[in-house]
């Protein structure tokens, strides 16, 4: 599996990317920033990033499968002003320092089946309008 450390991975274009297995660690502030893009994210692990695992703002619609978040610092995932919102399946988000999942403002649904949330220290899902 690849590994991937600083300064993490960005997606910026407008269309939809598939990524899968790769690890994202110690990537600096954030594991995965996603601004006005699409990605899709497949048996990936993102562990022990500064603040957030994945970041995504800005038109993002972003789609995770059967990954891993765990260990990172605010948030696991951070989901600021998006439109479209996310889709979670098949992931185990767990021991953040902060939160599993927070949405704030902008997305109207995030649709999170089958997930394992575990050892969140403040809570594994906050929704923030």
């Amino acid at each position: 599996m690849h590994i991937v450390q600083t300064p993490g991975i960005w997606f910026v274009l407008t269309w939809r990317h598939r990524k899968k297995g790769f690890v994202v660690e110690s990537a600096g502030t954030v594991g995965i920033s996603c601004q006005n893009t699409h990605p899709i994210l497949e048996h990936v692990i993102i562990r022990e990033n500064g603040t957030y695992g994945i970041h995504c703002g800005n038109e993002v619609d972003i789609t995770v499968k059967n990954c891993w978040i765990h260990n990172n610092g605010s948030a696991g995932v951070y989901l600021s002003n998006i439109a479209e919102g996310g889709y979670f399946r098949n992931c185990t988000i767990a021991a953040n320092v902060g939160l599993g999942i927070i949405n704030y403002s902008g997305a109207t649904s995030v649709s999170v089946e089958n997930a394992i949330f575990w050892q969140n220290k403040k809570c594994s899902l906050l929704k923030i309008r």
